[in-house]
């Protein structure tokens, strides 16, 4: 069993999908910091980490003072240190003022529906909890904001279609579509873990780049 594979046998993870995004532009939605949003996530939980996954159109993601990143559709903007960070349809606009957050959350997936009849823009929000272990392993060295493209690599992109239909069966009568989301949202971090080990050059540093070097690993 390769070094990757033992550690996530070891440890904890739990997830799910919790909003299924749909916007217009212009639209601007601020994400709380993961620390925030945990109570209402996954009580108790050690660790949070946010991702999105982008199903269609594109958005500007802004993060401290970092430039504004672009995510466009089929790519995931995972947030592995809990950053709060704003997502909208061009960068520097207001965002919309929230609501509360534990009805916005009460159901899973919640949907949210925002923006002014402009361009459209759907994105899959979800969380993977995880234990202090986990984070001190994958998380510690990861860059504020891992952005992968799933459409390009060929293996995983059922994953993106997976999860569009999971997210309207969880909202149908059927039984079993959050537990669905949930096993796809632990897939989805896995993958996401894989393809930035992947892509890394020669300048990767630390576990990751450690557990990718097929001696060292």
């Amino acid at each position: 069993m390769d070094a990757l594979s033992e550690t996530l046998r070891v440890v904890q993870l739990s997830g799910a999908f919790f909003i299924d995004g749909r916007f217009t532009a212009p639209w601007c939605y601020q994400s709380p910091a993961a620390a925030v949003a945990a109570p209402f996530l996954d009580p108790g939980a050690e660790r949070v980490v946010i991702f999105h996954l982008i199903i269609e159109g594109a958005c500007w993601i802004e993060t401290g003072n970092q430039p504004p990143l672009l995510v466009r559709a089929g790519e995931v903007a995972l947030f592995p240190h809990g950053d709060a960070h704003r997502m909208g349809s061009e960068p520097g606009l207001t965002p919309a003022e929230g609501g509360d957050l534990a009805a916005v959350l009460s159901r899973r997936p919640g949907r949210l529906i925002h923006g002014g009849g402009g361009a459209r823009t759907r994105m899959a929000c979800g969380y993977m909890a995880c234990d202090s272990r986990l984070a001190r392993l994958l998380l510690r060295g990861l860059p504020t904001v891992v952005q992968v493209d799933v459409r390009a690599a060929e293996a995983v992109s059922w994953l993106e279609s997976s999860v569009n239909y999971a997210l309207a069966e969880a909202r149908s009568p059927r039984p079993g579509g959050e537990g669905v989301l949930a096993k796809l949202s632990e897939l989805l971090f896995v993958e996401v873990l894989r393809l930035h080990i992947a892509r890394q050059g020669e300048e990767r540093i630390g576990w990751l780049a450690g557990i990718g070097d097929r001696i060292v690993g």
